[in-house]
């Protein structure tokens, strides 16, 4: 390969001409330059740098070469409206070799007010006041860009690795100035490998930023790891003051992991207010990755998510991420999780969200799953969920990585980091970028490589799961769905789970008109089959999971019948053999009124619901849920209520 003319040391330069033509190795595919560059391995959304309207991102690649040995370098790629990503437009270095620099990139906010946006990289290895204490840097957008840092700042003790995660763009003291935020996960501060984060606020004269002491803060048990991962949470609390999420993961110990949400304030001299949020069980890794999310769910709050790659339910290492809804009074308890598809998946090492991909007007989330084995062991995926008042926990979306070498998908590591970046090229469609830090470029050699994603602007796919169920029959398995709406699709496929792996059920697509099929060689004992859907532009649907038990068991059914429903909802439902339970909740997912509790053998009931609560009291008119749940049972379907 050719070698790239990257600015030396800390020079001037606007454009770069030299990038390898072989850096281009498919359609918005970008690759590394050497063996071990790990380009990829941190990427993320830059906000509008040189002030065009469109928007830019950036590549991080700790390990690749620099002038001054192996330093780190940082990729700026601007947004173009001929959709040609043929080069980066500056290309930045650290310092010393050994600084890891780009080992954390992010977008900081306009810090100083003068209308365009500015970055932030860390370089964790950096030695400048201690070994592995670490530095931060903050480069300036303009018209102009330059490769010289406009400041940075060192970590306090060597090992600390300050740099390792960085947060911009969130106005913690609501003054009208971008903060931003850095993290030192190995930290010794206040306990062995406690961790430490520091909130700078920023300010018109950028040798003027301050960082408060009393927004310094430390992990408060050894081996927290505070700091390993940070994000602009947004205004989880409605105060009008944006708040910052911080991960502790614990990797340290076999604990199950922390994520902490410091609530912004206007005073600087007393410490924030903070909610401490937890794992589910050790060894979860719960914190590993977070990230604002937007208001999902409409309501006026913003909400966070938060990634556990090592959670262990139904697979060792599946893992899993978290939402959790802002409101007035915020609460340690989740709205929302997804697992992994699989074991060994790592769901949840990477997340992203807060920006709308789908043109529907809701933030939608992106989540990296990089030891998924869809392409080859440990190739990776990363899964697109699209926000709403009741959002699926399957992805909306399975993304499958795009390699420059076919056929070396393996330990690619796809979906280690992912970014939603906006509207790179100006024509109304948002883009995704996912890393694979150890994938091959078009020689082999393993550079690491980024996946530029076009996500279509309009609307998710019109399909709907109205019904899904898998019943035993003589033998064999009876698999029936209903979907509202099939025009849009190119087929459906059917998968069954084996000893943690999904597996076809039938050859290849069936036509989108199917409803039903009979698997003549169901798994014994229970199992799970999943649904999914082909979209005409080649877009893969997760569509629903059901479980098929070890006996012989009628479908479980469940529908509202008046809908919108005024004075009474009438209800049929079939429930499920065992404990069975049948419920109206809100958008939050908060009980209103029970409806049915209590042991089934299976039979259809009707039921009716008068349109109050548990204490009588009428709800008001809206959107509401209405859920069944019981033993391999979990159905749900929306419906309206209006006022009398």
């Amino acid at each position: 390969m050719s070698c790239l003319n990257v600015i030396r040391g800390w020079s001037l330069a606007i454009l770069l001409t030299g990038w390898a033509a072989s850096a281009w190795a498919g359609p918005r595919m970008l690759t590394g330059l050497e063996a071990g560059d790990a380009f990829g391995f941190a990427v993320s959304k830059a906000g509008d740098l040189n002030g065009d309207g469109l928007a830019d991102f950036l590549v991080g690649a700790p390990g690749a070469r620099g002038t001054a040995g192996i330093s780190g370098t940082v990729s700026i790629f601007l947004g173009t409206p001929d959709s040609a990503l043929s080069e980066p437009n500056l290309v930045l270095e650290g310092e010393t070799s050994g600084d890891q620099f780009g080992f954390a990139v992010q977008a900081a906010g306009d810090v100083n007010g003068d209308g365009f946006d500015d970055v932030l990289v860390g370089a964790p290895g950096n030695d400048g006041s201690g070994f592995d204490a670490g530095r931060i840097y903050l480069f300036k957008g303009g018209s102009t860009l330059s490769a010289i840092p406009a400041r940075s700042w060192d970590g306090d003790l060597a090992g600390g690795r300050y740099g390792a995660s960085l947060a911009g763009g969130f106005d913690f003291n609501h003054d009208g100035k971008s903060d931003f935020a850095a993290g030192a996960p190995e930290s010794n501060v206040s306990a062995t490998r406690a961790g430490q984060v520091k909130i700078y606020l920023g300010a018109s004269n950028l040798n003027s930023i301050v960082q408060p002491t009393a927004f310094r803060f430390t992990g408060d048990l050894a081996n927290w790891g505070l700091g390993w991962s940070m994000d602009s949470a947004g205004d989880v609390d409605g105060d009008n003051f944006d708040d910052l999420i911080v991960g502790a993961p614990q990797p340290f110990d076999v604990n199950s992991g922390r994520a902490v949400i410091w609530f912004g304030q206007s005073s600087t001299s007393t410490t924030p207010t903070r909610l401490v949020l937890t794992g589910e069980v050790g060894s979860d890794r719960f914190g590993y990755s977070v990230s604002g999310a937007g208001d999902r769910n409409g309501d006026g709050f913003d909400d966070v998510i938060v990634g556990a790659p090592g959670h262990d339910s139904q697979g060792f290492d599946r893992g899993a991420a978290y939402m959790f809804l802002g409101g007035l009074s915020v609460n340690g308890i989740s709205d929302w999780k997804a697992s992994g598809g699989a074991a060994l998946d790592s769901l949840g090492y990477a997340v992203d969200g807060g920006q709308d991909v789908d043109g529907d007007q809701t933030p939608d989330v992106v989540i990296g799953a990089p030891g998924a084995d869809n392409t080859a062991v440990n190739s990776g995926e990363v899964d697109l969920f699209y926000g709403g008042s009741y959002p699926s926990t399957a992805p909306d979306s399975v993304i499958s990585p795009v390699v420059p070498d076919p056929g070396f998908e393996s330990e690619d590591r796809f979906g280690a980091a992912v970014a939603l970046a906006g509207d790179l090229f100006g024509g109304g469609t948002s883009q995704v970028l996912a890393g694979a830090p150890y994938g091959n470029d078009a020689t082999g050699t393993i550079t690491g490589y980024v996946d530029v994603i076009p996500i279509g602007s309009g609307a998710p796919v019109p399909v709907r799961l109205l019904s899904f169920f898998a019943l035993r029959v003589n033998g064999q398995a009876e698999l029936r769905w209903e979907l509202e709406d099939t025009g849009l699709l190119a087929g459906v496929k059917l998968e069954v789970e084996s000893q943690g792996a999904w597996h076809d059920v039938a050859s290849g697509w069936l036509a989108p008109a199917t409803n039903h099929f009979m698997d003549s060689t169901p798994p014994s004992g229970e199992a799970r089959y999943r649904l999914s859907a082909l979209t005409r532009s080649g877009e893969t649907v997760r569509l629903g999971v059901t479980y098929l038990s070890g006996q012989e068991r009628p479908p479980v059914a469940l529908r509202a019948l008046d809908n919108p429903c005024r004075q009474s909802l009438g209800i049929n439902a079939t429930l499920p053999v065992g404990w069975a339970q049948v419920e109206v909740l809100d958008l939050r997912g908060r009980a209103v009124r029970r409806l049915w509790a209590g042991s089934s053998q299976g039979e259809a009931v009707f039921l009716s619901w008068d349109g109050r609560d548990e204490a009588g009291k009428a709800v008001a008119q809206g959107l509401y849920v209405l859920h069944l749940r019981g033993e391999h049972a979990n159905l749900s379907t929306t419906f309206v209520k209006l006022n009398n």
